[in-house]
């Protein structure tokens, strides 16, 4: 695992409705039901801040970026120049 998915982790199992033993990179946050969308929002607002990156309406509606590996990757490239 990287620092940026330790963050995502980190802040799932801080802000998740039930149980988020055992996350890792392949873990779907939404699928598993482990953030509410006040939680998955504020996930992606804190990653913005963080990070220094905007997300684009697009980027919500990305299936694959509710993957944390997808989602760490994703971020990565937005802070490469």
């Amino acid at each position: 695992m990287n620092e940026i998915q330790d963050f995502i982790i980190n802040y799932i199992t801080e802000n998740a409705s039930h149980n988020a033993e055992g996350l890792n990179e392949d873990t779907n946050f939404i699928e598993t039901g482990l953030l509410d969308s006040y939680a998955i929002l504020n996930l992606f607002i804190t990653l913005e801040s963080v990070y220094n990156i905007k997300f684009t309406p697009q980027d919500f509606a990305r299936p694959e970026l509710h993957i944390i590996g997808q989602l760490s990757l994703h971020i990565k490239t937005k802070m490469s120049p």
